[in-house]
């Protein structure tokens, strides 16, 4: 699966053999391959959408919406106090 995703850089081939040769319930090479092309390089590269569906991929989907989240507040708003005579 390294070979199709780093090599070739074909990540989608590599998902779909991933998907169709993976017997094990728990899909180990699925999850590293996730985890390595989608949210490490979504964190590394700022790109917030490629690790929210790295999120989603995995079925984490709370977290899938909260890394959009996190990007996207606002700073807190200063207020000024005026005095009215």
């Amino acid at each position: 699966m390294n070979v199709l995703a780093e090599s070739l850089q074909d990540i989608q081939l590599a998902l779909l053999t991933c998907k169709l040769m993976e017997t094990d319930r728990e899909k180990p090479q699925f999850k590293h391959l996730i985890q390595n092309h989608f949210i490490n390089s979504g964190k590394a590269t700022d790109d917030i959408f490629l690790s929210s569906m790295g999120y989603y991929f995995l079925g984490q989907h709370i977290e899938s919406v909260n890394c959009l989240y996190e990007f996207h507040e606002e700073p807190e708003k200063e207020y000024r106090e005026y005095e009215f005579s």
